[in-house]
């Protein structure tokens, strides 16, 4: 599963991606805690559900900080990803929604060019910002946080409960 030097993955294609190898190791762990933990089917089943988009979550989140992250925070350089040519959720709403043309133009040249200057991944991250892809990843992001959180509610106030809802939220609150 490789969404690297592809200009044909979709929006579809990306969170299916997520899930197949992200999301559902996040899933498996949790909803397999919650069944030894003696939580009967129908909470393991939310506990999977959060697990799922708490994945799907964290994963775009870590797209977003790939390309706009400080790479002193990350431990990654910024623009890598697009230099690679990694079809994020930034991406993938860029190729889709963007109508200007010559700009989607520009930022495909950029994009999947490994020997990119920083000057034009600059320009490639402006035009992701213009473009109203980088929100529209935040608002994603905190969609799939928010519908995680959303699961626990089958849960009775505890811990684990406010653990896991902490979790989701600390996904949100990385510095980008």
């Amino acid at each position: 599963i490789n969404n690297e030097n592809s200009n044909a993955v979709t929006m579809e294609d990306y969170i299916e991606t997520i899930k197949l190898k992200t999301s559902v190791l996040f899933a498996a762990g949790a909803a397999g805690g919650a069944l030894i933990g003696g939580a009967d089917d129908a909470v393991a089943d939310k506990i999977h559900e959060y697990a799922m988009n708490l994945g799907i979550a964290f994963q775009m989140f870590d797209d977003i900080l790939g390309i706009y992250g400080d790479p002193s925070v990350t431990g990654k350089s910024a623009g890598n990803d697009i230099r690679k040519g990694k079809s994020t959720v930034m991406v993938c709403h860029a190729r889709e929604n963007i109508k200007d043309a010559e700009k989607l133009d520009r930022f495909m040249s950029v994009f999947g060019k490994i020997d990119a200057t920083d000057e034009e991944i600059e320009i490639a991250r402006n035009i992701l910002k213009e473009s109203g892809s980088y929100d529209y990843a935040i608002e994603m992001a905190e969609k799939y946080t928010k519908d995680s959180i959303a699961c626990l509610d089958c849960l009775e106030d505890s811990e684990d409960k406010e653990f896991m809802r902490a979790l989701a939220e600390y996904s949100m609150s990385r510095d980008v």
